[in-house]
């Protein structure tokens, strides 16, 4: 069975790109897997910024499990028992 990762364009923190990525999809795809991440180089004693830290919870969580979510269940149709 040939396996593909379909990639569609857009940003994950934006809700049109969630959306538009799900129909991208949808149509291709039995499994919806989310993934996501933004990561920051920086030395060990400085401090992480408060808009980073928001950055990085918006990008690896609210989009994925929020946004995309909300959009799979609009677009994929149960398999049939």
């Amino acid at each position: 069975m040939g396996r593909r990762c379909l990639r569609p364009p857009g940003g994950l923190r934006e809700e049109s790109a969630c959306v538009d990525a799900v129909d991208y999809t949808a149509e291709r795809l039995d499994v919806l897997v989310l993934t996501g991440g933004g990561q920051y180089e920086r030395k060990p004693d400085t401090a992480i910024e408060r808009e980073e830290i928001l950055e990085v919870f918006e990008t690896n969580l609210v989009a994925p499990v929020i946004m995309m979510c909300e959009a799979a269940v609009v677009a994929f149709t149960p398999c049939p028992r």
